[in-house]
């Protein structure tokens, strides 16, 4: 049985080279949504600001948690290796490879 790949994509299935899995870009709705939200902002940051004085502690940390996010950015997340003290990108190519390999295989 023979499967068809599409045109922009290579023999393993990512995207060729100069060629996008999104060519015609952002749909328009997606945009109008974006800036109805954003034209909100200042009425849903009170809402959190008003959520801060919740007898509720669950409300309370997740209005102070949301502020926070918007206003210094998610913290970033590490990621752990059980492979010894290196970090991932101070392996080569090859060991990253038998890496997902592993994974892919378990």
């Amino acid at each position: 049985m023979a499967t068809d790949k599409p045109a922009n994509r290579t023999e393993r299935g990512t995207f060729a080279k100069g060629f996008s899995g999104n060519p015609f870009g952002r749909p328009k709705a997606s945009t109008l949504v974006r800036d109805a939200a954003r034209a909100m902002t200042t009425d849903a940051m009170n809402v959190l600001k008003a959520a801060l004085s919740s007898d509720d502690e669950r409300i309370r940390i997740a209005a102070a948690n949301a502020i926070l996010d918007r206003g210094y950015g998610k913290p970033g997340q590490s990621v752990e290796s059980d492979d010894g003290d290196e970090t991932l990108d101070q392996l080569s190519n090859e060991e990253l490879r038998k890496m997902a390999d592993d994974v892919l295989k378990d």
